[in-house]
């Protein structure tokens, strides 16, 4: 992980240096032979360490069977932006309007351009060599006969930090391919029991933890302080 941190850290430095002023211009998105040349740390780091747009829809837009003969007097769209560590979201929000702005003065258009925020949250990353997350992995490997992966994949609960001050870490118990949060979301019977066994272990390894020394926490704690307090 240490290595990949490395590589990943110094590739968006030296790739994005001269993409500040904008989100992320418009790339060709490559076709799955273009995917196959990529070696696995760069596909990594672009679905963990990099931002991503996703649309979700298009509304009052023509849709129904047959060849449209009509143009819409209103269309709105709706996509999200999925920020990454290090990434203020206003300050982002800031630089997405300000660019589809400018798109819509370049093309000269009559129309009229309205861009709403409808809400925003800052990034999740935990830190993975406090107490909490080793007891995890402990219970997961204890359990599962594995080491867990770490990935930076997902979960925005950077609120559950900000009230408690304390280390948040979130175990999954399903799979990849359990279509989370969609239609027909399901959960193996395997690891739902199996799931129980984690969390038992993980509160078994939690308690028979050694206590942190209480100054060194309190140092670390406030150094990722100032590290959420960049994010606002």
């Amino acid at each position: 992980l240490s290595k990949y941190e490395t590589a990943c850290s110094s590739k968006i430095c030296t790739t994005h240096q001269s993409r500040k002023k904008s989100f992320y211009f418009p790339v060709l998105c490559p076709l799955v032979p273009g995917l196959q040349s990529y070696d696995k740390v760069d596909l990594l780091r672009r679905r963990w360490c990099l931002p991503s747009i996703s649309i979700h829809g298009i509304e009052h837009s023509f849709d129904k069977p047959g060849a449209p003969t009509l143009i819409s007097r209103k269309v709105m769209g709706k996509f999200s932006v999925r920020v990454v560590p290090a990434q203020p979201p206003k300050k982002i929000a800031q630089k997405v309007k300000a660019y589809l702005e400018q798109l819509h003065q370049l093309r000269g258009s009559p129309n009229r351009l309205e861009i709403k925020i409808f809400r925003d949250g800052r990034p999740f990353l935990g830190d993975h060599t406090v107490k909490n997350y080793q007891a995890a992995a402990r219970a997961i490997t204890r359990v599962w006969q594995k080491e867990p992966d770490l990935t930076r994949d997902g979960a925005a609960i950077p609120v559950a930090i900000e009230s408690t001050k304390k280390d948040v870490i979130l175990i999954p118990m399903g799979q990849s391919l359990d279509f989370q949060h969609e239609n027909n979301e399901r959960l193996a019977i395997r690891n739902y029991i199996n799931g129980i066994k984690v969390f038992i272990n993980y509160f078994f390894e939690l308690a028979s933890a050694e206590n942190e020394d209480s100054e060194e926490e309190e140092q670390r704690q406030n150094e990722r302080e100032k590290w959420r307090l960049k994010m606002v």
